[in-house]
């Protein structure tokens, strides 16, 4: 009896959600109003996880054609630990709420970008069928990014594995005091926020890097103020991109373009162009402003026909290195390749990195900016009208309870960090590395940076796994299809 409710209330896990219009009839309307007016008396059963969050209904559809209720709650709900006999207390209690009018429709009812029957793990599963995308990849079929080709790559320990790692807080913009500020006190001569990169970014990363993983981090990781852009759009300086289009060539209408300053919503990935090649090569050729070391990211359109093998190689003050990307997966964002040695001025046999295919047929290279040296913050901010204030991941308050007012958001200046980027915190790098806002970078909507950098880091990494070809709201593409294996 259990299992037969379990699979009536729940959808099948081959129905998708899609952007759609409803035309309401009167009859929908009506049903729509009854259904709104019965979710207004509905009272959590699972009282037990209240201190993580107070289920908040946003909005609801009724699908009289599919015979389904849609219930869309705010992201917090999708924190709980849902398993199968909470699950089902959960939707009992809406279908007790909405009655016998209801009673032969399935309910649905999705947390921020997730239905509460994805969030229960294959471990806890008895009645819900296992969710194999969920399976870790093994030998062969599973795709690395990024794989250096010269002598240095190891043929064992962690080459071929993903890591996402990250280095604690950083500077942040606390919207109560309208300014720039260290997250942690000042504790001997240094902070929190900078003293755990001390030894994760010199030592930890380049450790596991060295044993052949590629690291993913949710913050900048070069120390070096200058920035250098070389991109088909905009270059900083004289720096430029040396190509030759074929007739085959295409001109995509997104891309990275360069700006000076990033206010909240904009996704520099996004208002930009990039290239898609096919017989010939690129060659960025950047004007570094001084001798120094610049950390090297690539950045590429996602496009089912994208090359899997597209060959990049670094000419720098210490010779040439090569690596092969796969280009089917990643893209949209910055991709580290390394961290090299340049020499002042515009040289391209010493400074530069040229792009080229592998001799994949009916395949295409693609193209879009190429960077050079961390830089300094360039997300701007300001108080929002309505401020959060700070929660602790720890907290036993929920969240609805300490919204505050401010008298308004334009009464404030636009402020920048004046900092270099890798002090500052998760939330701004990731807006820069082109993630979607809401889904990644600001799950509070603007209201709260200090929270937003903390929870962003966990929501950073599913887009990282996502499906880079399976659309998501708010989104110009579904992920990143990165396989991680630790987080």
């Amino acid at each position: 009896m259990k299992k037969s409710l379990l699979y009536r209330l729940l959808v099948l896990f081959s129905f998708v959600f899609v952007n759609f219009t409803l035309s309401y009839s009167q009859d929908d309307a009506k049903l729509h109003r009854i259904a709104a007016e019965k979710m207004q008396t509905w009272k959590n059963p699972v009282t037990e996880w209240k201190h993580i969050a107070k289920p908040k209904l946003d909005s609801l559809t009724i699908d009289q054609e599919k015979k389904h209720v849609n219930l869309f709650f705010a992201p917090p709900l999708s924190y709980y630990p849902f398993r199968e006999a909470s699950l089902l207390e959960f939707y009992q209690s809406i279908l007790n709420s909405l009655g016998r009018k209801f009673r032969k429709y399935a309910i649905v009812v999705q947390a921020g970008n997730y239905r509460l029957d994805e969030l229960v793990p294959n471990y806890y599963r008895k009645d819900l069928p296992v969710d194999s995308t969920r399976f870790p990849l093994t030998g062969t079929l599973k795709p690395q990014l990024v794989r250096r080709v010269d002598g240095f790559t190891p043929e064992g320990g962690l080459t071929g594995k993903s890591i996402a790692l990250w280095h604690s807080h950083g500077y942040y913009f606390e919207m109560n005091l309208d300014r720039w500020e260290w997250q942690r006190a000042r504790l001997f001569g240094t902070v929190e926020d900078i003293s755990v990169m001390g030894y994760v970014l010199p030592y930890l990363t380049r450790m596991l890097e060295n044993a052949g993983a590629n690291v993913f981090l949710p913050r900048e990781r070069d120390t070096q103020t200058n920035e250098v852009i070389v991109d088909n759009d905009l270059s900083t300086g004289n720096s430029e991109v040396v190509i030759h289009l074929d007739d085959k060539s295409r001109k995509l209408s997104e891309g990275f373009i360069k700006t000076d300053t990033l206010f909240p919503g904009f996704n520099p990935f996004i208002h930009g162009t990039s290239l898609q090649i096919v017989n010939d090569s690129a060659q960025y050729i950047p004007e570094i402003p001084e001798n120094g070391d610049y950390a090297v990211y690539i950045s590429y359109p996602v496009k089912s026909d994208n090359s899997s093998k597209v060959s990049y190689t670094v000419s720098h003050a210490g010779g040439q290195t090569e690596y092969i990307v796969n280009q089917t997966i990643g893209g949209e964002t910055w991709t580290y390749l390394g961290t090299f040695s340049f020499k002042a001025g515009k040289d391209p046999v010493s400074g530069s990195v040229t792009v080229k295919g592998t001799g994949e047929k009916d395949r295409y290279i693609a193209l879009d900016a190429i960077r050079f040296g961390g830089g300094m913050g360039n997300v701007a901010r300001r108080p929002s009208p309505e401020i959060i204030k700070n929660s602790q991941s720890a907290s036993e308050k929920p969240s609805e309870k300490i919204a505050v007012a401010t008298s308004s958001g334009t009464d404030f200046k636009w402020k920048l960090s004046g900092k270099p980027r890798f002090v500052e915190g998760s939330r701004y790098w990731l807006q820069y590395a082109g993630m979607p806002d809401s889904l990644v970078y600001t799950p509070n909507t603007n209201k709260n940076d200090y929270n937003d950098d903390y929870m962003s880091r966990s929501l950073w990494v599913n887009y990282l796994i996502s499906d880079p070809y399976k659309s998501v709201k708010g989104a110009a593409q579904g992920g990143l299809g990165i396989p991680l294996d630790l987080s």
